[in-house]
């Protein structure tokens, strides 16, 4: 036997051309089954109210309905919220602040965690001392060698079509080479 969902039972019970708000009555039976009507015939039945949402009609596609449901009804139909990406985070995971490396190829590593995956459009840019380095990507680990020693600060950048989006904090480290003398 073929189930039909609750959902498309609602909006078969909804006039296409009827825009007016409409009440629709809903029950669940003992088998766990949703049903729909437009007149309260169930002792158990609730009240779900529908109402078209103020949306621009284009090529003749109908506005989206929105559910207002109580919270007796609400796991019947949920309301749909529209999520937007979360703003991104860089955070350094090595090398720390102010970190001494003491490496005689002038070899450092850095590494970065984000809170949440790039995006497509999203890449990252590494900065050292205030110049960008390499080509912008989407790595969160940086092999870098024969980096002069002394002091250097790094800063990861996120870019979208080369606009600044998130940046991390910017690490100093200092590089020890041994020397020759």
């Amino acid at each position: 036997m073929k189930r039909t969902t609750p959902l498309a039972l609602l909006l078969c019970l909804l006039p296409a051309a009827d825009t007016q708000p409409q009440t629709i009555y809903t029950w669940t039976d003992h088998h766990g089954t949703v049903h729909f009507s437009d007149n309260p015939s169930h002792a158990h039945s609730r009240v779900l109210r529908l109402s078209v949402n103020d949306a621009l009609l284009v090529n003749d596609t109908p506005p989206a309905l929105t559910p207002s449901v109580n919270a007796a009804t609400a796991q019947v139909a949920p309301k749909q919220h529209t999520t937007t990406q979360t703003e991104l985070h860089i955070e350094w995971l090595k090398p720390t602040h102010e970190q001494t490396v003491h490496d005689n190829q002038g070899n450092i590593t850095l590494h970065i965690a984000l809170n949440r995956p790039l995006s497509e459009q999203e890449t990252l840019q590494l900065l050292l001392d205030d110049q960008p380095f390499g080509a912008p990507g989407t790595k969160t680990v940086w092999q870098l060698s024969n980096i002069a020693r002394g002091s250097h600060t790094f800063l990861i950048q996120a870019l979208v079509s080369g606009k600044v989006i998130a940046s991390s904090s910017k690490v100093t480290v200092y590089l020890h080479r041994a020397s020759i003398k």
